[in-house]
């Protein structure tokens, strides 16, 4: 079993053949493109891999990724904390044509040469696990007044949505204009 993804260039045919695992944390900070995408590089990934061949003979990366970040909340523009979790189930091929035909439940990893930075991959798994928008429970929110406005607004949506909606509304007002 390896411990440690910062091996960087891995070669994952052979990893396959040898149906490795692989049990580690990898900081955070590591992941660059991740981190331009957070409010900070703090925290760890947990990473549990599995390497084999399947019935078809196809060569895949299995496992699970699980992160706590903390990223930009979209309502006041403070810290969050998020946990993000990652299923992969990858098949590695080695070119384009190899990747049309791999079954629907992998994902294609395009291998040319013999080598693969297993980083690299971790980190795009995280990248695609982001959520497109994160924001605070509206009690949490650090700017209670933005929250509080957007509250009212909802509010007054639901109102004028429940005042269109109900028909006998029309005659209400002209019984009470008599």
């Amino acid at each position: 079993m390896l411990t440690d993804p910062r091996t960087h260039q891995v070669d994952p045919r052979k990893l396959a053949s040898k149906k490795v695992d692989l049990d580690s944390h990898l900081p955070v900070a590591e992941l660059k493109r991740l981190v331009e995408a957070l409010a900070s590089d703090a925290g760890d990934v947990s990473v549990h891999l599995s390497f084999g061949i399947d019935e078809q003979r196809i060569r895949y990366i299995r496992g699970n990724l699980a992160a706590r970040v903390e990223v930009v909340c979209q309502r006041c523009l403070g810290t969050v904390s998020i946990d993000i979790q990652s299923e992969m189930n990858i098949g590695v091929v080695w070119d384009d044509e190899q990747a049309k035909h791999l079954p629907k439940h992998y994902d294609p990893l395009i291998v040319e040469e013999e080598f693969v930075d297993l980083v690299d991959v971790i980190e795009d798994e995280l990248l695609l696990s982001l959520p497109f928008v994160s924001y605070h429970e509206s009690e949490q929110c650090a700017d209670d007044s933005r929250c509080a406005v957007e509250a009212v607004e909802k509010e007054e949506t639901n109102q004028i949505r429940s005042d269109r909606d109900n028909p006998f509304n029309v005659l209400e007002k002209l019984k009470s204009s008599k």
